[in-house]
């Protein structure tokens, strides 16, 4: 069984732009909705309208556009407009890899307990 309560996890990374130390804490949703995934979709149309050949640019955006779901919370002051006001791609490829990380730490391959075993 997934558990898709919330979690945090954290990040610590330097811009390779700007040089700027990023830290973080993050209360994250390690999975997605169908609805949700569809407003990722949605969201990433809107964010990359217009760009037709950078397909890094294009990854970034759809990066921040999952995140955009992903975190419910966080504790730094340069994810206040969820990371669109950066100039730097790797406190975002970061959180998109813990988020990951977090999914994959969660899967579980055991049955969920009964009712004989919880009681």
């Amino acid at each position: 069984m997934i558990d898709n309560s919330p979690v945090w996890i954290e990040i610590n990374c330097e811009g390779e732009t700007t040089k700027t130390k990023y830290f973080g804490k993050f209360e994250i949703k390690r999975y997605l909705s169908f609805k949700e995934k569809s407003d990722v979709a949605r969201l990433f149309e809107t964010y990359s309208r217009g760009i037709t050949e950078d397909i890094a640019q294009k990854g970034i955006l759809y990066a921040l556009a999952q995140l955009n779901f992903h975190v419910l919370s966080a504790d730094c002051d340069w994810w206040k407009e969820k990371g669109l006001d950066i100039l730097d791609e790797e406190p975002i490829v970061q959180l998109l890899a813990e988020v990951r990380k977090a999914q994959v730490g969660n899967k579980k391959d055991e049955p969920a307990p009964t009712a004989e075993k919880t009681a």
